[in-house]
């Protein structure tokens, strides 16, 4: 069965981005039913709920260990997290992670009885200001620790990494770090997930980066059992911009046998790169899951993989019809001249705007004029009826992008369209006032 038959059923990143999008929409479910969304992010995360029992008892062991660690998703299986209305897919689940309580175990009636409200939080600003002592502080934590409340532990964790200066004053990263136990780490990551606020989670972002490698690891756990669509962001977005830090973890992850953590790992491989990225990115095109496939294809168009051509052509013919439109997508950034003939009969065959839209923006990232008169049907508005405005515009995107005489023509035409929006989109692409 050829391609086209089969899919009737950018010349920037930023376009890469945006029909990574509409693949997304077209091939994902909501985190209730089962996506990828609508953010800063090329590729859309895992939005369907991951396994029940994420990691063995060893793994989560590992995250007691703090070492030092990218993050990035960054829906990925994915940079860049404003605020929850610009969050991925269309409506944002409320964070499911415990309270305080439920992680801490059973509260204390006392509440650290014999610490003040305010002690613990006065004595850090103290020490900060340069009057206090470092044994103070850890002498009131432990208190609140012993008596299971951890969030005021927690938020003095984040005062003092993000008090200790740029760069930080090693002495206050020490006393940041030795309060850092395996529970206080995972409530940072919990708050962290549950944070609505851009410049808080840029904050905890650097707090996960200054504490270390055992922060990455305590990311990658919480993102494996979150069940909120709006934290897995989070937490893709904090691996990304853990940087160097959070490398290790995330190759480990590509390779892991949990799928859900494989996609997002080749995800943000796409985002940052790095010294293994290409090798566990195309190893990840055999995965047997369709979702980490096409995260691997949209992945080597980010990196711009070279000699990926054979790989891309096989892909386009892959069963399923996700993988084939990431390999479109891949196609175009790459320019496989070889996909020419396949991405025409696609065109040719389909009919849904989330699949016509990224084959016209490959056919114009190929720049071949042998693709105009296919693309045309998409361009012009026809007596009866025709393609809705956003396909039209991505076709005269693609023609100015030809730019053949016969292209031209058509865009000179258009300039007096009936339609507002084309027409102001094409006078943009003839740089027309």
């Amino acid at each position: 069965m050829t391609l086209g038959r089969r899919m009737a059923q950018s010349e920037d990143r930023k376009n890469l981005e945006g029909l990574a999008r509409s693949i997304d929409t077209l091939f994902s479910g909501t985190a209730a039913d089962e996506p990828e969304s609508e953010m800063d992010a090329l590729i859309e995360l895992e939005e369907d709920d991951p396994p029940a029992s994420p990691l063995p008892d060893s793994e989560l062991d590992a995250v007691a260990e703090p070492e030092v660690d990218s993050l990035p998703e960054p829906d990925a299986e994915a940079a860049s997290e404003p605020d929850a209305q610009a969050l991925p897919a269309a409506e944002l689940d409320s964070p499911s992670e415990p309270v305080a309580a439920d992680i801490a175990g059973p509260q204390a009636t006392s509440a650290a009885s014999d610490v003040e409200p305010n002690e613990l939080e006065n004595a850090v600003e103290l020490y900060l200001g340069g009057g206090g002592a470092a044994e103070t502080v850890q002498t009131l934590a432990a208190r609140y620790l012993e008596d299971h409340e951890v969030d005021p532990v927690a938020g003095v964790v984040e005062r003092l990494v993000l008090g200790a200066g740029d760069p930080p004053t090693p002495e206050t990263m020490e006393l940041a770090a030795e309060l850092v136990t395996p529970i206080v780490r995972s409530r940072l990551v919990q708050l962290l997930g549950q944070e609505r606020d851009e410049d808080r989670r840029v904050g905890y972002f650097l707090v996960c980066a200054r504490l270390g490698e055992g922060m990455a690891l305590a990311v990658r756990d919480e993102m494996a059992e979150a069940t909120d669509r709006h934290a897995r962001r989070i937490y893709f977005d904090a691996l990304v911009a853990m940087g160097d830090v959070s490398h290790s973890v995330v190759e480990a992850m590509a390779e892991d046998e949990n799928r859900f953590l494989a996609r997002n790992a080749v995800a943000i491989l796409g985002e940052v790169g790095g010294a293994r990225a290409v090798e566990l990115v195309l190893d990840a095109l055999a995965n047997t899951d369709p979702r980490v496939r096409r995260e691997a294809l949209l992945a080597m168009a980010k990196l711009k993989v070279e000699d990926a051509d054979p790989l891309i052509m096989a892909l386009l013919e892959d069963t399923d019809e996700g993988v084939r439109l990431a390999a479109i997508v891949a196609a175009g950034e790459l320019r496989v001249e070889r996909a020419l003939r396949l991405l025409i009969a696609a065109l040719d065959e389909a009919h849904e705007e989330e699949v016509v839209t990224p084959i016209l923006h490959a056919l114009g990232q190929l720049a071949d004029p042998g693709a105009v008169a296919s693309i045309e049907k998409h361009a012009v508005h026809h007596r009866f009826g025709g393609p809705r405005t956003e396909v039209r515009i991505v076709a005269y995107q693609s023609l100015s992008d030809i730019g053949t005489p016969h292209a031209r023509r058509l865009l000179n035409q258009a300039v007096s369209d009936k339609d507002s929006e084309v027409k102001a989109a094409v006078k943009e692409l003839l740089h027309m006032r």
